[in-house]
Formats: structure tokens, sequence, C-alpha cells
């Protein structure tokens, strides 16, 4: 007779639990455990690093997994999940606490708290009402003495924040640097100069794409982590309303499952040192605006109002890897792909796609081409950064409950605290795009089902905008599903790579012409 599963669930929040006796511990009484009712153990179900207190663990972590399997009826009833103690699986409210508690009862397992005895059931506590009475005491107790930890941090903030003898935070602007006694900010005096320099092309109707461009060609590194400067990174730069002394406190509050930054008050006047006038910040606020109003743009949100670019996501420069921008210049202009990198000056790839001929022809080769099997390649570049997000997400949320353990010792942590909750919402914001393009991949398409798809994009012309978007959105990730990627070359040619293989498009005057469908390497070159 096969032996009962057994899952066990370790969580620990912070580093310090991980580098002490805590994993030990739960794992020596679990195994006792398992031995003692002669248990099938499954192991794997561990949330490192994940906070149990916002449902983190919850919604995204091992046991969020474990969740879905039991609603979904693919845990064997019966089973059991074995946890320390039952705020390994909840700090949250109460009521959200016990809709864990009881989804997991409700799907016929069984849960065993091994540090203080208990097995909890549907049955036992249907005959055994003191049972959920006992239960919801724990998780209640759980949920306080973390919110005490919280309030905690927030009353320290609020303390901080009034005492202006000290810096709140040693975050600062990238031209500044916090002091050893962190009473003032010291200013990088070359790095001033880019940025008022910076302002003063802005405010001349010089646009930030060449200024970018100038930037680099002037072999000045990038202040961020990126390769190179680009139009956003000085949008960034010359926005920063640090520029003028201005500093804006915020806090992180959850909203609607996402991690979000609020402003806390007022903003503070010279805060910072000013770095530029406040006329030449206006002017260039003026200029700015000004080119705002006048540009063409589609202002239908990040692939616009019809989803502009049916290639987005696809088309790299074949010479440096960049990605290849989708360009509107307006109703006299031609619409055309450009290497990134080449716009901001440090690749030498200065090719100029035609975008409606390439969007005619890829769409008219994804039609022919139906034996084209779904590339399973597509999927990995999503994979392996939502498992990135998830090592970052797990290495902060450790060094947050470190930091706790500071606090509650009467150590000024409130600026590494907020550093950290940044840099977490930032990472919720990158996994949720990241698990958005990879459920998009999920399903699929058959050549019949890419077939209609795309057929359906070439004939939404003149149709609803909401229409267009839809029936473009759903050809762009078929086009995904067979395509790896489209390199653009500086000769003006097209490489469609799709796995080992690929097509080699010309475009010219007289229409497209096509190589035969080959090895990648005998056209790479």
């Amino acid at each position: 007779m096969p032996r009962v599963k057994a899952y066990s669930y370790i969580r620990m929040s912070s580093e310090r639990q991980l580098k002490g006796d805590s994993l030990a511990r739960q794992e020596e009484m679990r195994d006792a455990f398992v031995a003692a009712h002669d248990l099938d153990l499954d192991d794997t179900l561990r949330d490192l690093g994940v906070s149990a207190f916002d449902g983190s663990n919850r919604d995204r972590g091992a046991l969020a997994a474990f969740l879905r399997k039991a609603r979904a009826g693919e845990i064997e009833a019966g089973s059991y999940l074995i946890v320390e103690s039952l705020d390994r699986l909840s700090r949250d409210h109460v009521l959200k606490a016990l809709r864990v508690f009881q989804d997991i009862l409700e799907a016929g397992i069984r849960i065993a708290t091994v540090a203080d005895g208990h097995v909890y059931s549907e049955e036992t506590i249907n005959r055994d009402f003191s049972q959920l009475i006992v239960s919801l005491a724990i998780m209640s107790r759980a949920h306080e003495e973390s919110s005490i930890k919280s309030d905690r941090l927030l009353r320290a903030w609020r303390r901080k924040r009034e005492d202006r003898t000290k810096k709140l935070t040693r975050r600062c602007p990238a031209w500044l640097t916090l002091s050893e006694d962190r009473t003032t900010f010291i200013v990088n005096r070359h790095r001033q100069e880019i940025a008022i320099q910076a302002l003063e092309d802005l405010a001349a109707g010089i646009g930030r794409d060449k200024i970018a461009r100038r930037l680099n060609q002037a072999g000045e590194k990038a202040w961020t982590h990126g390769r190179e400067w680009h139009g956003g990174t000085v949008q960034k730069l010359t926005d920063n309303e640090a520029l003028i002394g201005r500093y804006q406190p915020h806090r992180i509050e959850k909203r609607d499952g996402r991690t979000v930054r609020v402003p806390v008050g007022d903003p503070i006047e010279d805060y910072y040192p000013r770095i530029v006038s406040g006329e030449l910040w206006q002017r260039a606020r003026d200029a700015s605006d000004a080119r705002a109003r006048s540009g063409p743009g589609n202002s239908g949100g990040r692939k616009g109002s019809c989803f502009s670019n049916i290639l987005s996501g696809l088309a790299v420069c074949h010479h440096c890897g960049g990605r290849m921008v989708y360009r509107d210049r307006g109703p006299r202009s031609t619409v055309v792909l450009r290497c990134s990198s080449e716009r901001n000056g440090v690749c030498g790839n200065g090719s100029r796609i035609r975008y409606p001929d390439l969007e005619r022809e890829i769409l008219r080769w994804a039609e022919a081409f139906e034996h084209l099997a779904p590339s399973t390649e597509v999927e990995k570049p999503f994979l392996e950064t939502l498992a990135g997000i998830a090592r970052d997400r797990a290495e902060i949320a450790r060094k947050i409950e470190g930091l706790i353990d500071l606090a509650e010792a009467g150590q000024q942590v409130a600026d590494r605290l907020a550093q950290r909750q940044a840099q977490l919402a930032e990472l919720a914001e990158r996994e949720t795009q990241a698990k958005r393009e990879l459920a998009a991949l999920a399903s699929r398409k058959t050549p019949d089902e890419r077939r209609s798809l795309i057929a359906a994009a070439r004939a939404c012309v003149g149709r609803p905008d909401a229409e267009r978007y839809a029936a473009r959105a759903a050809a762009n990730h078929a086009l995904k599903s067979v395509i790896d990627e489209i390199r653009c070359r500086s000769d003006g040619r097209v490489i469609v790579r799709a796995g080992s293989f690929g097509s080699l498009v010309t475009l010219g005057p007289d229409g497209a012409r096509w190589d035969v469908w080959r090895r990648i390497e005998r056209i790479a070159a």
C-alpha cells in the first residue's frame, strides 16, 4: 500500500534566520513527524526570504503554487502539509490568514504544526470547534507581532523626518554624495556641468535622443546601470526636481496586489544643494512641454492606441544586439525601424528599415511557412528574467527582515529600509510585465490558428482602434510563437530567425526577395 504524501513547507524571512538554526530546527522537527507517521516526504516547498506579513508567500511564493494545486484538486486528499507553526503560513490579517487555512483544509489536506504537535483537518475542526478558536488565536498573534514591528519602523521614520540635523537617507541623485557625518551633500562638479549642459540643450530645442547621442560620443559613461545614455535616461536627469534642491519623501504601500511608492507630505525645498538656476530649469521645462505638444505622437498608451509596431519584441540589430526602435516622424515621413544604440551613438548600423514594407512581408512569410513548429526558445528569456527577479526579491526580503531586527535594537535604518522597499517595488513591476508576456506565449498556436490571427491583423485596417489593437496584439504574440528574432543588418537586409533556421529578405523598390529556408549560419555572414 503506498504511503501517504507529506509536503513540507519551510518559510524564513531573513538572511539571519537562514544562517542561524531556524532551518535546521524546522527540518529536524519535520523529519521526526514524517518518521513517526511513516509518510512519503516532498521537501521542495520553500519560501526563503519571502514575507508572510504582506501575503507575498500566498500570492507568488512556493505556497502560492501549492494553493493553486490544492484548489485544482491536484493534491491528493488525505495528504499532509507540514509546517513548524501556523505563522509560517501567514502573518497577514486574520481573515486573509484564515482563508489560506480554510482553502487547504477544504481541499482534504491536513495541516500538521510540528512545533506544538497539532494536526488540523476539516473533519477534526467540524468535530471539535475549539481547534478553530486556537488556530484563530495563533493567526491573530502572528499578525499583531508583525504589525508592531511595522509600526515601530514607521514611527522611527517619522522621527527621522522631523530631525533636520541629518539627512533622511543615503540615497541621493547621481551628482551628489552624502558626507560622512550625514549632514550635507557633496556636489560632483563634472556631473553638475553635464546636467547644466543637458538642460541648456533641452531649452534650446534639442531633443533628448540627440542629447544622449552627444553624451555617448563624448565618452560620458551612463550614471545608471545601463550601457549607454538614451532618451529615457536623459529625461530622468532633466526632469529630476533634485536639480533645484527639491526632495519628495515616499513610503511603500501595497495596492491591488502591487507595491507602489506613495508621496508622503509636501516636497522639502532646498533639501539638496541646487546645481542649476530656477530660470534655466523653467526654460528647459517650457521647451520640453512645447515639443511634447507639437510632436505627432500616439497617445494610446505604452504600445499606442492601435499597437503600431506589430514586430515589437522581435526586431534587433544584427551587429550590436540592441533593439530596433519604431520611429514615426509624422504623416510626411516614412515609419522606420532604427537601431537604438546607433541612435545613441554607440553602434555603426545606420540602416533605416522601412517598417510598412517589413511588416507586410513578415506577415506574408508567417502565413506561407505553415510547417513551422512553435519555438520553445521564445519563452527562455522570460523564464530567466522571472528566476532572476525571484532571487533578487529573496535577497532583498532577507535584508529587510534584518533591518527590522536592527530597528528593534534601536539602530537608525529607515533610509536603508526605504531603499530596499523601492527595489522591491521595481522588481514587482518587472515581474508583472514578464509574467504578462509569458502568459501570452503560454498558449502555442497551430498553423491554422496563426494564419487566422495574422489574417485578422491584415484585415483590420480602418477598424476602430480597440479592434485594431486586439487584432494586432494577437498577431504579435502569434509571431512570437514561431519567430525567435528578426535581425536587421546594416545593408538593409533582414534575417528572420526561428531556431537554427532562417530566411533572408531584401526589401527593394520592386518588392521583397526571399532566399530559401536554411540554416542560420549560412546567411548570417
